[in-house]
């Protein structure tokens, strides 16, 4: 009876290896998955800022009949990688930096840590080109969203422009 119960403790060689390589084959899967869902989440900020800038600068449009003709410089002025916040790779919130007429002109300002430099550059009344610079991965890789005013008609209108290449 003895003999019995020792025989059934425990797991083979064999068995445990088999889990080991399954393990691994899901990991090769699911990490690389992980970090493209990561990229894109991370890239999402740019797209959801810009489109709060272009919506801001299309109720000027329907409010003045012209887009803000205020130019918005690069903020912040340094990188957000050089800033590396906590070791986030994320800008510092200054609110110096949002604290500006142009700024203002868009009741726009960040107030969480974020991943990109912000810019508006009006063409006339009638175009605005608004830019999100940024470096997620702090790779060499720098990827500009931008998004681009225009009107059809008297009607404001916006457009993103995603970058051909990913962060």
């Amino acid at each position: 009876m003895r003999k019995k119960l020792i025989a059934q403790q425990g797991f083979t060689l064999i068995e445990l290896m088999i889990v080991v390589a399954i393990v691994g084959i899901l990991a090769m899967v699911a990490v690389p998955m992980f970090k493209n869902a990561l990229d894109k989440a991370k890239r999402t900020e740019a797209v959801v800022q810009l489109g709060n800038i272009g919506d801001k600068a299309a109720e000027r449009f329907t409010i003045d009949g012209a887009y803000p003709n205020v130019t918005a410089p690069l903020t912040p002025a340094v990188d957000c990688c050089t800033q590396n916040v906590d070791n986030k790779r994320k800008c510092a919130v200054l609110g110096t930096d949002w604290d500006t007429p142009e700024w203002h002109t868009f009741g726009f300002a960040l107030t969480k840590e974020f991943q990109f430099q912000y810019s508006y550059t009006p063409s006339g009344t009638s175009q605005f080109t608004a830019l999100a610079i940024g470096n997620t991965n702090c790779d060499k890789t720098v990827v500009t969203y931008t998004n681009f005013g225009d009107t059809a008609g008297s009607n404001p209108r916006t457009k993103i422009i995603y970058p051909p290449n990913s962060d």
